[in-house]
């Protein structure tokens, strides 16, 4: 099975101020910094939802010697903004070859599409809130985004309802950071009764780039004060969970997302009786399940270059990678015919061996964390770009 990462736009209708990828959406940036010199000064423009260039997808999606999984704006990026969006997702759920799809959304325009998408291979729907009232969430996300989301939610219960489809994972991202965590504890309150066994993703903030980067003084948050609010959060999903058993609902589950398995292990040792049943532990994450190493996954951007992961489209990381290994050329999907095309050329080849060499952290904590052969963090991020937190410098 093959993951696609598909980002046909990295436009998006909200400005998020705890966005870490805005610096994707302004043109001065794009043209001077992505992809490390790839438009040579030029300023791209998004091409892959172009009528011709989703005929080359879908030419590719034809490849029988693979199965594809494919997920919609999973980083950066809202698909739904594209006119003909449900067009192209209809066309490629209809490919025998694609067995699932995955849809990642802020939920602003999901209420509005839903009903004209073919969900016949949706797997995940995943969409962010980031507070429990109004006031909160808009106040980190934009004005008219939470009545946006309720709605979405609404939208979602009743195909969720009619299809009465138990394998539809639906996951809630909430970013917690110093202006929402003491929000996060009432999520499972205000959906209580929903028929939805929602999963809550609880996300660290990323404060290194972007809207985040430039507030991060209001956003930055103690790894003490994340404990006390997931605590309290657990402890209500808890009791939320004992009420929707007995009235036959299935429960809420959460997970932690963006976090070392250090830090997993110290928020879990925090929480009062934790049922497993109730946890997506998230982890045992390892260099045999990264999708560049294992070639199982490839990244397609708005340009139609395709990378190992987004982490490739970064400029530090490019230069990093280029100092090590030759520059090469980068797979376009205008070019190629087949996915071996893509996954056994130059520029894979050299990315899977300079990962491998990465996944050593010579010179970084990590190396000797008894956590490390568990843990999720990207060794690209440690290596390159120094994403270790305090608690795991300790």
């Amino acid at each position: 099975m093959i993951n696609i990462d598909l980002h046909i736009t990295y436009r998006c209708n909200l400005n998020c101020i705890h966005c870490s990828v805005s610096d994707l959406r302004n043109e001065d940036f794009i043209k001077l910094h992505y992809g490390a010199g790839i438009f040579r000064g030029k300023k791209p423009k998004e091409v892959i939802y172009k009528e011709e260039y989703i005929l080359y997808l879908l030419s590719l999606l034809n490849d029988g010697k693979y199965k594809f999984r494919v997920n919609f704006s999973s980083n950066a990026g809202e698909s739904t903004l594209i006119k003909n969006f449900v067009d192209i997702w209809n066309f490629i759920s209809r490919k025998e070859t694609v067995k699932s799809m995955t849809l990642t959304t802020n939920g602003r325009n999901l209420y509005k599409i839903i009903k004209h998408m073919d969900l016949t291979k949706l797997q995940n729907i995943i969409f962010s809130l980031d507070g429990c009232e109004e006031k909160i969430n808009d106040t980190i996300r934009g004005p008219g985004s939470f009545n946006a989301v309720i709605r979405s939610i609404k939208a979602i219960q009743k195909i969720f309802d009619y299809q009465k489809n138990d394998n539809i994972f639906i996951q809630i991202n909430y970013t917690l950071n110093k202006l929402n965590a003491f929000s996060l504890p009432f999520l499972p309150i205000i959906l209580k009764y929903t028929h939805i066994p929602f999963t809550f993703n609880i996300i660290k903030i990323y404060l290194l780039e972007g809207n985040a980067a430039k507030n991060k003084k209001i956003l930055n948050i103690s790894f003490d004060e994340i404990k006390n609010s997931i605590k309290k959060f657990y402890n209500n999903l808890a009791e939320i969970n004992v009420l929707r058993e007995s009235k036959g609902l299935k429960p809420f589950k959460f997970r932690l997302e963006g976090f070392t398995a250090k830090e997993i292990f110290s928020i879990i040792n925090n929480l009062h009786h934790l049922k497993c049943k109730y946890f997506l532990l998230g982890i045992s994450r390892n260099q045999g399940t990264c999708g560049v190493v294992n070639k199982k996954r490839i990244f397609i951007d708005p340009y139609g270059y395709i990378f190992p992961c987004l982490q490739f489209t970064h400029e530090k990381v490019l230069n990093s990678f280029y100092e090590k290994y030759k520059r090469t050329e980068v797979p376009h999907i205008s070019k190629i015919s087949k996915i071996d095309d893509v996954i056994y050329s130059e520029f894979f080849r050299n990315a899977r061996m300079w990962v491998n060499e990465l996944y050593s952290f010579n010179g970084f904590p990590c190396a000797k964390c008894k956590f490390v052969k568990v843990c999720t963090i990207c060794p690209v991020g440690v290596n390159i770009r120094g994403e270790i937190p305090n608690e795991c410098r300790m």
